[in-house]
């Protein structure tokens, strides 16, 4: 299995340009699968530097709905896809393709449900989906850490009925490898180690071999080593913070004997 990092806060390969948000493409083998789209057709961009062919992608796979991993969507979209290939696949929780919407503005996917069920086959669902035979998306976490605050982000529109998000639709992609589940976060609303333990629950007895994307740990405070110091007791081998995680809870990680790596635009993971 190979994962390249196409879109991230950092660049680390010539030719390649970073932008705030997440994009992973996977290859397992057989399937070729993006997880998360980034916030521009920088995604397309990248994805050309790097020699890797998105009209030939089998599914796309959404962590959640905000703009900064949704909004690369159109310029995918639009591109030709090849003769041969069934409709392409998006795979998400019902909430991610609501409209949402903070201070204001458009703080969601730029393209309407409608819109999207025209270029390609929506598959919603909260709960665990199967987007090839080794990765399936993990469905709603439960939030059980009594120190993860998940407060609501702005809005989203329900069956016409405006709510508080909470971002329910929040989740992660696990891949199924040889030396355990790979885990690949978009921002971790719902919390890092509720994703962890949902992945846990979901993959029982399945050792986690490492974790790639946004952990949502944003500053260095209370909340934060809490989360950490929960992190280092799983003994998961590999971590790969990036996107929404800042550098001091980089810094935390790595103090508490957290095995970091660093990650960016044209990071290539082989599993």
């Amino acid at each position: 299995m190979k994962l390249t990092v196409l879109v991230d806060n950092t660049c680390l390969g010539k030719g390649m340009r970073a932008e705030h948000g997440f994009a992973c493409h996977i290859w397992d083998g057989s399937n070729s699968v993006l997880f998360d789209t980034g916030s521009s057709d920088l995604l397309v961009q990248n994805a050309a530097a790097l020699g890797i062919d998105l009209g030939n992608l089998d599914a796309v796979a959404l962590s959640y709905g905000h703009w900064d991993h949704t909004g690369g969507l159109p310029a995918l979209l639009a591109l030709p896809r090849k003769e041969d290939k069934p409709p392409l696949r998006l795979v998400c929780h019902p909430a991610a393709v609501e409209v949402k919407e903070r201070d204001g503005q458009n703080f969601g996917c730029p393209m309407a449900k409608e819109e999207l069920a025209q270029h390609c086959k929506l598959e919603l669902s909260a709960d665990p989906q199967v987007v090839s035979p080794n990765l399936t998306l993990l469905g709603r976490v439960h939030r059980t850490t009594s120190f993860e605050h998940t407060e609501p982000m702005g809005r989203r529109r329900s069956n016409g009925v405006w709510l508080p998000d909470g971002l329910p639709d929040d989740t992660a992609l696990c891949c199924k490898t040889v030396k355990g589940i790979f885990v690949i976060t978009g921002c971790a609303h719902s919390g890092i180690c509720n994703v962890i333990q949902q992945v846990r629950s979901v993959f029982p007895g399945q050792k986690i071999a490492g974790v790639l994307g946004g952990f949502h740990l944003r500053q260095a405070n209370e909340q934060s080593r809490a989360a950490i110091a929960w992190l280092k007791e799983q003994q998961i081998p590999l971590w790969y913070p990036c996107h929404c995680t800042c550098l001091e809870a980089k810094g935390q990680m790595y103090a508490a004997g957290l095995n970091v790596r660093e990650v960016g635009v044209g990071t290539v993971i082989e599993l």
